[in-house]
């Protein structure tokens, strides 16, 4: 195997797609991994959230519309249509949720961790006690 360079580490193709068939909605969509700075966005505002006391709302719509894309890679929900896509078939969300789960790696602790239930920190700061 060969060490990777700057150039080939940016230019490489690491966020294909799957596809993902969606009975309910009559097609397939396409699901992607998330950027690096996309998926510290999403848990850093699921980590404010919870601060702030709120319930994970729509936890599922929020996940897939930062996963569903066209063939072009564009993200085809905004922020904006979150609480849209929320409405949406529970069934077709779980199957849309469980493909951006298993591409993205987020496990059944994550997704604790950002409906706040544990105790993880998502800020990056240490809560134990040195002395």
């Amino acid at each position: 195997m060969s060490v990777l360079t700057k150039a080939d580490i940016l230019g490489a193709d690491d966020r294909k797609p799957v596809e993902v068939e969606v009975p309910e909605w009559g097609g397939t969509v396409l699901v992607a991994i998330m950027s690096g700075e996309a998926r510290d966005c999403f848990e850093f505002e699921s980590y404010q959230s919870r601060q702030r006391g709120e319930p994970a709302v729509n936890l599922r719509a929020r996940i897939t519309a930062r996963c569903m894309v066209d063939a072009d890679g564009n993200r085809l929900f905004g922020e904006g249509d979150i609480e849209a896509l929320g409405k949406k078939s529970g069934a077709a969300l779980d199957r849309v949720f469980d493909a951006a789960c298993k591409v993205n790696k987020i496990g059944p602790n994550d997704i604790d961790d950002l409906e706040g239930n544990s105790s993880a920190d998502l800020s990056g700061s240490s809560t134990s006690d040195s002395h």
